[in-house]
This record gives C-alpha cells, sequence and structure tokens, in this order.
C-alpha cells in the first residue's frame, strides 16, 4: 500500500520556495538589464569574443543557440553558446 507522510511538506516547501524565488529574480534582472544598451554597440557575441580575446583564450567557438537564459559553456568542444536574445542583441 502506498504510504504518504505530510512532513515532507515541512522539509521540500523550503526548497521549492528558495527555487522558485531564484527562478523569478535571475528571470526579473535579466528582463531589466536586456533594456539596457551597450556604450560600444557590442552585440553579445562580439563582447564575447573581444572578453576571450583580451584573456589570450582564441580556441574557444562562440555559436548562437536557441531557448531563454540557455547560456553556457561547453568543455568538450570548447563552445560558448549564447541564446539568441544575447548572441545579436547589443545589451
Amino acid at each position: 500500500m502506498f504510504y504518504f507522510d505530510p512532513m515532507y511538506f515541512v522539509f521540500a516547501a523550503p526548497g521549492l520556495l528558495l527555487a522558485l524565488y531564484a527562478t523569478y529574480k535571475t528571470r526579473s534582472t535579466f528582463s531589466k538589464y536586456s533594456e539596457t544598451f551597450s556604450r560600444k554597440g557590442y552585440t553579445g557575441a562580439q563582447a564575447a569574443a573581444r572578453l576571450l580575446a583580451s584573456a589570450g583564450v582564441r580556441d574557444v567557438k562562440i555559436e548562437e543557440t536557441s531557448g531563454t537564459l540557455s547560456d553556457h559553456y561547453d568543455p568538450s568542444s570548447k563552445t560558448l553558446r549564447l541564446s539568441s536574445d544575447v548572441y545579436r542583441k547589443s545589451s
């Protein structure tokens, strides 16, 4: 028979609420600063390329990927993948 302990919610609820709050803060901060444009007019791809070059990193590719807030670095292929919003916009 299936047994469910209501104390589960006592331990799971704080973690779930913290995760939801972190997601909200990340999305709202991204939304706020995506409307602020760079002074030099660099796109995200150009800014990333300049940053990598200034650090002497020459073997990392920069690619566009789908999704929102899906930016990530793939160490197995040495590829920095930027979401379309970041890759193409100058914010």
